[in-house]
């Protein structure tokens, strides 16, 4: 396409900037439509580990864009479309009653509503430590993590170390709330849109979805947009910023021009803008992009990478999960990208089937320094202590040996309520030995491997798992060095 005046190119730029709102408005449409189904049939326990797969969106930002979609705030919906930043319209939920919706949208325009601060910078001075202080933190930030049965950050597990430390909570009732499975969620029906629905010029009209195939050609049709525009974006912005189109626009600076032209940061535009230069520069990727690689992964390909093994993780993102890609990168950011690629092509050639390596999934180690909370040591060393889950015995020990994570590797999820899966079942057979079992989150084992939906069979050293739709991943054990 050729481009006209810049006046018509910041025209197009406006378009392609709101566009991202109602797109993303639209995928979280349909994300709470998925969250009303029974995800099941298409071999997922959980809402959170579909999205993971197929949307690739954290679960933060996931809950706070369906929470806005499922709110009754329509003027707040409608004024995404028309440059209310989205970091700010997912604010509004939960604080602004409908009737206030007007006023609400008068102060965020005025910058009178922000997002949050990061209280780090009032945060109490940190201390440094090392060797066995370091490493009870460690130890305390993931028996955190176990108790809670959610990844959480750095700074939410010693929170939480942290805030049970103060309160003297009884481990007993910290271990008990940890095995307490949660109530289901009680689904309110989603209020009607209200008004027409930007997206509609982007990727057709509204409707809901027939059934669950529906929904996710649905869901990958707004995908393919939302990655085209992107990229589109990216490479406009890059045109202006090379040739100082933005004066010709009218506006002093690129900032300004993000800022008071398209309504978003000149940061998001950067972003797009290195996306799309590195997949120009990268034609491996590029052409993997084209042909059906997701931007995510993409991402992590073009982050790890060395120009010689480019060709190398490509392979790699197209033969495993968002969770197994996600944990090689980790891992060759430890300094073993050689052997992980090495790992990885030996794991590819024994199948045909989508690979994981069962070592990926170990802790990283404790680092060797660490810059604290002052009272963190303490209460590390009080919660290692007084928080201590009660040894397994007989096939519960399979949960111990797996570290209490489900071994579905599309799942992953790490709690105290995991169970003990049998590959062989009892009726068949199947013997009581550790190595006839797997760790599974109660979810993966009651949904999916229980009623059939899912089947899990050990083929020699590997253990393959098979969903709904013929999808297989077989997993294999690596050796020590890689944990």
């Amino acid at each position: 396409m050729r481009l006209g005046s810049a006046e018509a190119l910041l025209e197009e730029m406006v378009s392609l900037a709101r566009a991202g709102g109602a797109l993303d408005l639209r995928l979280a449409r349909l994300i709470a439509w998925f969250k009303r189904q029974d995800l099941a049939p298409l071999g997922y326990s959980s809402l959170p580990t579909f999205c993971r797969e197929r949307v690739g969106w954290g679960g933060t930002w996931q809950r706070q864009l369906v929470r806005l979609v499922e709110s009754d705030l329509k003027l707040v919906k409608r004024a995404v479309f028309h440059g209310l930043p989205m970091t700010v319209a997912i604010l509004a939920p939960g604080r602004v009653e409908p009737n206030e919706q007007a006023t609400w949208l008068m102060a965020a325009l005025r910058g009178e509503v922000r997002p949050p601060r990061s209280k780090r910078a009032a945060a109490v001075p940190k201390v440094v430590i090392h060797g066995r202080l370091a490493r009870q933190v460690h130890a305390a930030r993931d028996l955190a993590r176990l108790v809670v049965g959610w990844p959480l950050s750095v700074r939410g597990a010693d929170a939480f170390v942290l805030g049970s430390w103060r309160q003297q909570r009884p481990g007993e009732e910290i271990l008990a709330e940890a095995r307490e499975t949660p109530a289901p969620p009680d689904h309110e029906p989603v209020p009607a849109w209200g008004g027409p629905d930007p997206a509609t010029a982007l990727v057709g009209p509204w409707r809901e979805p027939v059934d669950l195939e529906d929904g996710l050609r649905l869901l990958e049709e707004v995908q393919r947009a939302r990655r085209e525009r992107k990229l589109r974006l990216g490479c406009l912005y890059a045109r202006v910023a090379r040739k100082g189109l933005h004066q010709e626009m009218g506006f002093d600076t690129l900032a300004e021009m993000a800022r008071e032209g398209l309504g978003c940061s000149v940061r998001t535009l950067e972003r797009h803008r290195k996306l799309a230069e590195q997949l120009e520069a990268n034609p491996v990727v590029g052409r993997a992009v084209e042909e059906g690689l997701d931007l995510n992964r993409a991402q992590l390909v073009l982050k790890t990478s060395q120009p010689e093994t480019t060709a190398d993780w490509v392979e790699v993102a197209q033969r495993t999960g968002v969770l197994e890609l996600q944990r090689a990168t980790r891992m060759a950011a430890r300094g073993l990208e050689e052997e992980v690629l090495a790992t990885y092509k030996w794991a590819m050639a024994q199948t045909t089937n989508t690979v994981a390596l069962r070592a990926v999934q170990e802790p990283a180690p404790a680092p060797a320094v660490m810059a604290v909370h002052p009272d963190l040591p303490q209460a590390a060393e009080w919660f290692v202590e007084t928080v201590r889950p009660e040894p397994q015995k007989g096939f519960g020990k399979v949960k111990e040996r797996d570290r209490f994570v489900c071994q579905n590797p599309e799942c992953g999820r790490r709690s105290l309520r995991a169970h003990a899966h049998h590959l062989v079942f009892r009726s068949e057979g199947g013997s009581d030995d550790e190595t006839n079992g797997v760790a599974v989150c109660s979810g993966c084992h009651l949904r999916l491997a229980h009623t059939g939906l899912v089947s899990v069979r050990r083929e020699g050293d590997a253990v393959v798992w098979t969903y709904p739709g013929g999808r297989s991943v077989t997993v294999f054990d690596v050796p020590r060095r890689f944990r």
